[in-house]
């Protein structure tokens, strides 16, 4: 039903990740709000990731590097 009514506004559907990169959580400020309920883990260079609770960085992110202008909306 959701994907039907999604098609039928001409939604366009994304998958988001699971890991997601620490830096992003850090800018939000919210890398340390969650405390141990996050699962973290570094990659084999050390890198820091977290198994996403959920996605408001990574939408985030997109629109900042996608989205340019009030003019660019709705995005469809």
């Amino acid at each position: 039903i959701v994907r039907e009514e999604m098609d039928r506004a001409s939604a366009q559907e994304i998958m988001m990740p699971i890991l997601q990169p620490a830096e992003i959580w850090k800018e939000s400020g919210r890398w340390n709000a969650y405390g141990a309920e996050m699962m973290r883990i570094n990659d084999r260079h050390d890198n820091e990731f977290c198994l996403g609770p959920t996605h408001e960085e990574m939408i985030t992110t997109l629109v900042k590097n996608e989205i340019n202008s009030y003019r660019q909306l709705p995005v469809n």
